[in-house]
């Protein structure tokens, strides 16, 4: 006689439970979906002088984002970390470069950022960002950045290290006084694609979320062009993607008067 609510409360819990992982699993989705151009750093290398140390350094690489590696500088030593992408897609050199790392100790310290090449570090230094931000381009070959601190005491929390992949396009050809589509071959949805002659982005609504973009009409001359990546429209740029459009002249009329 106990038996039906029993049954009852059960089908109850096993709906919720499905409920809840169906949830989690379209939650999940849209998430890989949005992020679905992101490329994290997957490797790291150490170094420390001194007393210093770097621990639990493979937080910074391990896909886990809320968690880190710590840099430790001591008694006027040093300490600094590689995160670097050894994966099949490499940042091109108008790439920026997003990383998570914050500071709570500082106390006659330096701290900065510099882009690597097989480990090797290349370009300019950066002035150190407590946070999650943007560093601009160099326009360098890079596969890695390198995260530095030393002095008396201090310390970085490196949480990971990302950039965007450049959108696919190759060139085309049209015929004078039309339009160029051009096909994104990496297309994914939560993306905006934007289009720049030079350093001018074209109007704003040539902008695309879809696998293909279409510049002007009436064409009549050669453009190179460049086409951008976004996340969410406006957030965190990809390199830029040269593209060149070649502009022919239609073919002429035949003659086919009679004689």
């Amino acid at each position: 006689m106990f038996q039906k609510p029993y049954k009852k409360n059960v089908a109850i819990a096993v709906a919720i439970y499905t409920s809840v992982f169906v949830l989690l699993c379209v939650c999940t989705l849209s998430i890989n979906t949005l992020y679905a151009q992101r490329v994290y750093a997957n490797a790291q290398q150490t170094g420390v002088t001194g007393l210093s140390s770097v621990t639990f350094p493979g937080r910074a690489v391990d896909g886990d984002f809320t968690n880190f590696s710590s840099l430790n500088s001591v008694v006027v030593g040093s300490a600094w970390q590689n995160l670097q992408f050894t994966g099949t897609n490499k940042p091109i050199a108008s790439t920026p470069l997003i990383i998570k790392a914050t500071t709570s100790l500082a106390l006659f310290t330096s701290m900065k950022v510099q882009l690597t090449n097989a480990t090797a570090l290349v370009g300019s230094e950066y002035a150190f960002l407590n946070g999650e931000y943007t560093y601009a381009p160099q326009n360098i070959s890079y596969d890695g950045v390198r995260l530095y601190i030393g002095g008396v005491a201090g310390s970085i929390s490196a949480y990971f290290a990302f950039f965007i992949v450049a959108p696919q396009i190759n060139n085309v050809s049209i015929c004078t006084g039309n339009p160029a589509v051009l096909t994104i071959q990496n297309y994914q949805a939560g993306y905006t694609y934007k289009l720049y002659e030079g350093a001018t982005e074209i109007a704003a609504s040539l902008n695309t979320t879809t696998h293909t973009l279409t510049t002007t009409a009436n064409l009549t001359s050669t453009k190179n062009y460049h086409v951008v990546a976004l996340e969410n429209v406006t957030n965190h740029p990809s390199g830029r993607t040269p593209v060149t459009v070649t502009v022919n002249l239609n073919p002429s009329t035949p003659n086919t008067s009679l004689q």
